[in-house]
């Protein structure tokens, strides 16, 4: 079963390779980048429910933040999207944070924004790192830390995922 997690890891790490690589590909033509991925826990980060988590993201950017959907594509690290903003990195960023925090599934998403490859933080533009899933820390500390297995933090993840307006 390790073997297999090990295997599993390093194509998950090979497909973020590749994304990085189109995205850098895409920002070259577009001066603000909106990268939308699904943060799940744990495998398979595809199918099911997370179809529909990932559509309503979709929706919620192109209703909230002036952009154009680039590219749409799932591979084995689950689904993601590429946007060109036409509004500044600044309000993107918060707009995109925003997104995060007013939706319970925004614990699911991940929206990073980039302007030239390079990524404006949550706290670039006033917003507090993320928290845990699960319990009040921040999220690095409880990643950093291993507080929580995979197991409980997929079972929250689904929890989220089912309750989607």
């Amino acid at each position: 079963m390790n073997q297999y997690l090990s295997i599993i890891g390093k194509k998950i790490l090979m497909a973020r390779e590749e994304r990085y690589l189109k995205k850098i590909k895409i920002s070259k033509n577009h001066k603000c980048i909106i990268e939308l991925s699904l943060n799940i826990p744990g495998f398979p980060k595809s199918g099911g429910i997370w179809a529909g988590v990932f559509k309503v993201c979709i929706r919620s950017i192109q209703d909230n933040i002036p952009s154009q959907l680039l590219l749409y594509n799932i591979d084995i690290a689950g689904y993601y999207a590429v946007f060109s903003s036409y509004i500044s990195l600044k309000d993107t960023k918060i707009k995109s944070c925003l997104i995060e925090e007013q939706n319970m599934w925004g614990r699911l998403v991940d929206i990073d924004c980039f302007e030239n490859g390079v990524k404006i933080s949550r706290e670039d533009v006033g917003f507090k790192e993320r928290k845990c899933i699960l319990c009040n820390n921040y999220n690095s500390v409880c990643i950093r830390n291993h507080v929580h297995n995979i197991k409980e933090l997929r079972c929250e993840a689904e929890k989220l995922a089912k309750n989607i307006e």
